[in-house]
């Protein structure tokens, strides 16, 4: 049988469950600064996630793209806790990656896209743009936000959605 995506993506096997010790990876750049997260957000998930139950077996991976280096690069943030960078790779590894993360958290970008597809647990940060036309399609996909350019995610949330999916 040949799934068509998105349309049969109810269809596919469910993905295997994270490896022990998968990380939860976050994405913070996008093509459009309109649609990244703030920086203080970042740093304020990382500290609740390390906080909590996750931090347990569930290491912190940061993923560094070109955006991201270039703008403003996560790299020299004063991270609250122990971070992963995982940067400058090829796309066939970011792809490999993604997949195999506990839960990926990522703004309305590419990446986003591409760990929902996969099947990794996504938590999909929207602000100006409206999800219900842009939002990542997938079998496990929480998205918060969306519509609003002067609304921004509540870290509450996003860590909340972040334990719900991983």
């Amino acid at each position: 049988m040949t799934l068509r995506w998105p349309d049969d993506a109810a269809l596919a096997p469910a993905p295997p469950p994270p490896a022990a010790g998968a990380p939860i990876v976050r994405a913070p750049g996008s093509g459009g600064r309109a649609k990244c997260w703030p920086r203080t957000h970042w740093l304020q998930l990382a500290a609740g996630l390390a906080a909590g139950a996750a931090a347990a077996d569930r290491p912190l991976a940061v993923l560094v793209g070109p955006v991201e280096a270039e703008r403003d690069d996560p790299r020299a943030w004063p991270w609250p806790t122990a971070v992963s960078f995982l940067a400058d790779l090829p796309l066939p590894v970011v792809a490999a990656r993604l997949a195999a993360a506990a839960v990926f958290v990522g703004n309305d970008s590419g990446t986003t896209h591409l760990a929902a597809m996969l099947g990794a647990p996504t938590v999909a940060l929207f602000g100006p743009t409206d999800p219900a036309v842009w939002a990542p399609t997938g079998p496990r996909v929480r998205v918060l936000g969306g519509g609003d350019p002067t609304a921004v995610v509540d870290v509450a949330a996003v860590g909340a959605a972040v334990l719900a999916l991983g």
